[in-house]
């Protein structure tokens, strides 16, 4: 398989049991812009989903979504790294959606919720890499000078994130 942009493998253990020792994988996402035909995106239509490349880190909120932070993207689909959400159930499963997008150069990572989800704590890493102290290519957070921030997500409103 040729497949620069990453993938994400679901395992199922045999018979659900958890405890067990052997289990069954398969091809969850297969990474990429979704015009691309071999992407895959868990069967869901990839008309409805976000382009995605470089998964790094992922986690689970308390309701069993994941969510998929990038570092690449900028090389492979030649946009900001991201956090992604993706339902592993239910009719919405494989749809993946961008929910947030890191400044130039930056990679995200270190994706942790409170405990009702509805705060989402990530780092941006190394943000305005490749550029110089003469030409930066980001300044933030400082708007004079480039430097990794950990951010909280949260939804307008209240209530958990991506819910």
């Amino acid at each position: 398989m040729n497949n620069a942009l990453g993938h994400i493998i679901e395992a199922t253990e045999d018979g659900g049991d958890y405890s067990g020792t052997s289990f069954r994988w398969e091809v969850f996402i297969l990474g990429g812009d979704p015009s691309d035909p071999s992407t895959y995106f868990a069967g869901f239509p990839k008309d409805q989903v976000s382009p995605i490349g470089s998964p790094d880190n992922v986690t689970f909120d308390t309701r069993g979504n994941l969510w998929i932070a990038t570092d690449g993207q900028r090389s492979n689909l030649k946009v900001n790294d991201a956090i992604h959400a993706v339902p592993v159930d239910g009719p919405q499963r494989g749809r993946v959606m961008q929910i947030l997008s890191a400044v130039v150069g930056a990679e995200v990572a270190s994706l942790v919720f409170n405990t009702d989800d509805q705060a989402l704590f990530a780092s941006i890493q190394h943000p305005g890499e490749g550029g110089t102290l003469e030409q930066p290519t980001s300044v933030w957070p400082t708007g004079t000078v480039a430097i990794p921030t950990v951010v909280v997500v949260t939804r307008a409103g209240g209530g958990p994130i991506g819910g």
